[in-house]
């Protein structure tokens, strides 16, 4: 973690995300962490995968957009740089579960 503190992963899975228009994701190898309420996407890591980012504001509000193969995701900025997707998972194949003690 960003502060030093260590947290057990207990899944570790594919998942498909889809926004609010319908744009969908495929997050490799996703870590589920206990104690981490906030879902988190690496967006350097889809960048790795090939996905292009791009930043610009919308009146005010920045946003950060990431594109690949037409599909556009759009992550608005939510607090000083911060930045939010609206999604929801619609598919999962997990890879592993671990057991939390």
């Amino acid at each position: 973690m960003a502060n030093g503190a260590k947290s057990k992963i207990y899944q570790k899975d594919n998942v498909i995300i889809e926004d609010e228009v319908g744009n969908s994701l495929k997050l490799n190898n996703r870590r589920v962490v206990d104690g981490i309420a906030t879902h988190i996407i690496s967006l350097t890591q889809l960048m790795r995968e090939g996905w292009m980012m791009k930043g610009a504001n919308n009146k005010d509000t920045p946003f950060i957009y990431m594109s690949k193969n037409g599909t556009r995701l759009t992550f608005m900025e939510n607090k000083m740089n911060f930045f939010y997707l609206k999604a929801k998972g619609v598919d999962e194949t997990i890879i592993a579960n671990y057991t939390t003690q």
